[in-house]
């Protein structure tokens, strides 16, 4: 459940990232509200990805930077 909660955080922050993208872009639109919608959703997605795995990588270097210094 720890795990999942931190997910949840590391797509809110995702999501935020997003939505200021797309409150700050300054083109004209030219697509519909669904499909710049759809584009938010997805750059949230892909931001998670790349969040997720630098947390992760992050995680792993405390965990065995960690386990040295125990020994």
């Amino acid at each position: 459940m720890k795990n999942f909660r931190f997910l949840i955080y590391v797509y809110i922050v995702a999501l935020a990232l997003a939505v200021f993208g797309f409150l700050i872009d300054s083109d004209t639109t030219i697509n519909s509200f669904a499909y710049q919608m759809f584009e938010v959703f997805m750059l949230s997605l892909f931001l998670f990805g790349i969040l997720a795995v630098i947390s992760l990588l992050f995680y792993l270097l405390f965990i065995s930077v960690k386990g040295l210094l125990n020994r």
